[in-house]
């Protein structure tokens, strides 16, 4: 498997980019047929979009309430599959966090391309069996 990871001109130290090695090692339980030249890309950009200036009615925010809304990190993770491509987005307030909500949210999207595309891979393998022919 072959991983592609664009920080967009953010650091990391040296745990989280361990962490994003040991979530994005999970996905190869969960696709152990598939050949191993598929490719994951990642993308990680620290943003400002939750913050908001604080409104004069509510002029004495604990720094906490403010300190969360100032940044966040957000991103998508894209994993090119056979017969469909799959793409997830996540947001959080730390890395790690965020990457976390990922890489569970891409392993759904696997289940769901799973018990669509491959028969033997679903919950319910035999359907035809739910009615009774009578006559």
């Amino acid at each position: 498997m072959i991983f592609n990871l664009n920080l967009d001109a953010l650091k990391l130290d040296a745990s989280a980019v361990e962490k994003i090695k040991n979530e994005l090692g999970k996905i190869n339980m969960y696709i152990p047929d598939f050949p191993g030249d598929l490719q994951i890309n990642l993308l990680i950009k620290k943003t400002h979009s939750k913050f908001h200036p604080l409104s004069k009615q509510k002029k004495h925010a604990s720094y906490s309430e403010t300190k969360l809304k100032l940044s966040n990190f957000e991103g998508w993770i894209k994993m090119a599959l056979p017969r469909k491509v799959l793409y997830t987005t996540f947001q959080g307030l730390t890395v790690k966090g965020a990457i976390g909500l990922g890489t569970r949210n891409l392993i759904n999207e696997i289940k769901k391309y799973k018990t669509l595309h491959f028969k033997s891979q679903s919950k319910y393998p035999h359907h035809e069996t739910i009615r009774k022919d009578y006559g």
